[in-house]
């Protein structure tokens, strides 16, 4: 073979293996690059996945430790450890539902990645109330950043809505510390914005723990002398009376506290023993209203009137519904006696009464009948919140109703985070908020340690009834 024909020969050789090695480099890089593509995309199926199980740890994991979260009219929030501080609260409040649409554009630079998609984001308050669209149009700009061990991380998740969201509703409920001392069927009395959960079962106690709605810190109290649950505490010029209750047998006792000394006092005795009663506070003076004797329960008509100031009890006009475990409230100086078990089972009966002119006035019933239930007052208006459906009961319910003692009409708002029965009277108010503190289950032996608060002004949920 001619020397020309060699060299040509070995040209093509030379231009051909080039060419193969130049295919197979470009065909690894496609390929490689492939591999990026799915494994971002399948981030994006993930931060959606996380999202509607209710899966934070997924969620939260998915993201690197400098990465960025770039919400809508909202600071922008620098470190895995800010996202989960602004996150953590909507997983825990909300059930979230979000659609991913399309994804519009996926490209990988080397170590760097992006989506563009766009999605509808649902949120759903777990307390109960209406699914709110956050995000009806929304579109994300998502760029990730490879580790070390080659996975792929969120680094910025920047996005917002073509069509401005709806405000989101703050869930009405939340959840302060725990009492040191689970207990159901106790009362609670409120002295300068602080609370005293005193006495209840299980077992019978004499515990008083004070609480302190500012830096949400609970104190342990001098003890109540006698230990009992199902009596109710009236608070008159800054000192608690427990009236009644049971020890494990219908008592009468009265008893002062007085938290400016931490120091109980003996008073005269209620009149009639009673326990299950529900007491009241108007002009100064309070009004110890139903409850029973002894056990089979029956229920009492009688109520009795105790001024402090004298250390006297007189007899009143009766309750027309006599019952037990029933809930009262003070609205511009008039008792309104609602729910408890009556003669003929658990009643729905709302009675009024008006100390002034020693009379009661039957009212619109509640729509859930229960007993155990608590009640409190805010700007003019009673929740009933909580109870049981039976006796003994087969349901702790969630319900909070809404009275307006002006239009005496009843409406439902958002339930609150568990059911809770033996509650009454152990519901306060302080600065607008009602603090539901601790109750019982189904079975006598349950008592519970968690403290709930509702602030009815951020309940959106209305439906009348």
């Amino acid at each position: 073979m001619k020397k020309s024909n060699w060299l040509l020969l070995t040209t093509i050789l030379v231009i051909t293996s080039a060419i193969l090695c130049f295919t197979f480099s470009f065909k690894t890089e496609v390929d490689s690059m492939g591999d990026d593509i799915t494994a971002i995309k399948e981030i994006l199926n993930q931060y959606a996945v996380g999202c509607n199980t209710g899966d934070f740890d997924l969620w939260i994991s998915l993201w690197a430790d400098d990465g960025v979260q770039m919400p809508p009219d909202t600071p922008t929030r620098i470190g895995k450890e800010q996202i989960r501080e602004a996150m953590k609260p909507a997983f825990d409040q909300m059930n979230l539902d979000i659609t991913i649409h399309s994804i519009e554009e996926t490209k990988v630079y080397g170590d760097l990645g992006l989506t563009r998609c766009t999605y509808t984001l649902k949120m759903t308050p777990k307390a109960g109330g209406e699914t709110i669209i956050a995000m009806p149009e929304g579109k994300a700009l998502t760029l990730y950043e490879r580790q070390s061990d080659g996975s792929w991380k969120i680094k910025y998740d920047i996005f917002n809505s073509n069509v401005p969201p709806k405000a989101v509703a703050q869930d009405p409920w939340s959840q302060r510390a725990n009492i040191p001392t689970a207990r159901c069927v106790h009362s609670v009395g409120t002295v300068n914005s602080k609370i005293y959960a005193i006495g209840g079962s299980q077992p019978q106690s004499k515990a008083v723990e004070e609480y302190d709605t500012t830096t949400d810190t609970w104190t342990k109290k001098a003890d109540m002398p006698t230990a009992r649950g199902y009596f109710s505490a009236s608070v008159v010029n800054g000192k608690i009376y427990a009236i009644g209750g049971y020890t494990p047998e219908t008592v009468s006792t009265v008893e002062e506290y007085d938290p400016a000394t931490d120091t109980w006092t003996t008073k005269s005795p209620i009149p009639t023993a009673r326990w299950g009663l529900a007491t009241a506070t108007v002009n100064g003076k309070i009004y110890a209203i139903g409850g029973a004797t002894g056990w089979p329960a029956e229920n009492i008509r009688i109520i009795e009137e105790y001024d402090p100031m004298t250390d006297t009890w007189t007899t009143k006009a009766s309750i027309p519904t006599p019952r037990f475990m029933l809930s009262c409230s003070v609205v511009n100086g008039k008792i309104y006696a609602i729910g408890g078990y009556g003669d003929q089972g658990i009643v729905s009966t709302v009675e009024e009464y008006d100390p002034a002119t020693d009379t009661w006035t039957t009212k619109s019933p509640m729509p859930t009948a229960r007993w155990g239930l608590t009640t409190g007052t805010v700007n003019g208006k009673i929740y009933a919140i909580g109870g049981g459906d039976v006796y003994p009961p087969t349901k702790c319910y969630r319900t909070v109703e809404e009275y307006d003692p002006v239009t005496d009409t009843w409406t439902t708002k958002s339930p609150m985070p568990a059911g809770r029965i033996g509650l009454a009277p152990c519901l306060v108010s302080v600065d607008g908020k009602i603090y539901v503190i601790g109750g019982g289950g189904i079975t006598p032996s349950e008592a519970y340690a968690e403290v709930y608060v509702y602030d009815p002004v951020n309940d959106t949920n209305i439906r009348g009834n």
